[in-house]
């Protein structure tokens, strides 16, 4: 058989924790490990690790003075001491065939870098959700990942562990993005792959998890600054065409004047104006103005406000497009 590698990313989420580690306990595939590296936890989360008494199970603590979930799953690639990689946040569940599947996939598949499944949507208990993560729209997979249109989550890709060495695994810098930043990066290396659209999902996704850093908000500076990083990325290295990624320089202006980070915007802005239509120009500043008078407690024009930001921000999102 050959080992998989369960890398948990862990702050201070003993009681979801669990129930991650959990799920990994029912797999009918059983040449695992999981390593979860902690990122300076406060709760009792190491007990609750040590209370599974299973020596397959790896209790790892960060060290230096970076830290973050992209930190974390660095070290967790670097410990890990199986052939294959998984991804799985610390408030998210494996259904118990997950492995098998994904196994198999790539044990028949010899010449995949990694192979992407389906995610389910769960809120308290796997089931309680029906919709599915994403759906194939026919479009070109980096593009969409271009377009915030995130077409598959952390977990959804099993990695042969020398790919993830290849292509450099996370950028430890970003605090959020990250998993839009390691599949444009694992893409744009022409990385051989297949999404399995026609197999059951084998995972599940918390949605609206309590504290969950990649669903609160990405208005703050620190966030701000990480996506400008990969947007820079994606200008360096040429990824695609001057306007293929557009709508990620919109949503990082919208995202500026909603967190009130005006200069940033104005950085922002005159370096990537050249490269919008001159009435796209003229939306922008005139809903940075709005917003700035809203801030200001103008709210005859709150109304005018919402109809100009529906109009730029596009349904594209990083939860992506899923169905009912």
């Amino acid at each position: 058989m050959s080992k998989v590698s369960i890398i948990i990313p862990n702050f201070n989420r003993a009681t979801y924790l669990k129930q991650a580690v959990s799920s990994v306990l029912k797999q009918t595939y059983v040449d695992w490990e999981v390593l979860i590296v902690d990122d300076g936890s406060s709760d009792d989360s190491k007990q609750t690790i040590l209370d599974f008494k299973d020596n397959r199970i790896h209790w790892i603590e960060r060290n230096g003075d970076l830290k973050g979930a992209s930190v974390c799953r660095n070290i967790g690639v670097n410990e890990a001491q199986g052939s294959y990689i998984i991804f799985l946040d610390s408030d998210d569940m494996l259904a118990k065939h997950c492995l098998e599947q994904r196994v198999s996939i790539l044990k028949l598949n010899p010449n995949l870098d990694f192979a992407v499944f389906k995610m389910q949507f769960f809120k308290e208990q796997p089931g309680d959700d029906l919709r599915i993560w994403n759906i194939d729209t026919r479009e070109d997979v980096l593009q969409r990942f271009l377009n915030l249109d995130t077409v598959w989550q952390t977990t959804g890709p099993i990695w042969r562990k020398e790919t993830l060495k290849t292509i450099g695994c996370f950028n430890p810098v970003l605090q959020c993005w990250q998993d839009i930043d390691i599949h444009i990066k694992a893409l744009s290396f022409s990385l051989k792959y297949k999404i399995y659209y026609d197999m059951p999902a084998d995972c599940w996704y918390r949605k609206d998890s309590e504290n969950s850093i990649s669903q609160s908000s990405t208005n703050s500076l620190v966030k701000l600054q990480s996506k400008r990083i990969l947007l820079e990325w994606v200008k360096s290295n040429n990824i695609l065409n001057s306007y293929s990624h557009l709508n990620m320089v919109i949503h990082i202006l919208v995202s500026a004047i909603n967190g009130y980070q005006y200069k940033f915007f104005f950085n922002l802005y005159n370096e990537n104006k050249t490269k919008m239509p001159v009435k796209l120009r003229h939306s922008i500043l005139k809903m940075a103005l709005i917003k700035f008078s809203r801030s200001t407690k103008l709210k005859s024009i709150q109304s005018i406000y919402n109809r100009v930001k529906e109009s730029l921000v596009s349904n594209n999102s990083t939860i992506g497009k899923y169905n009912a």
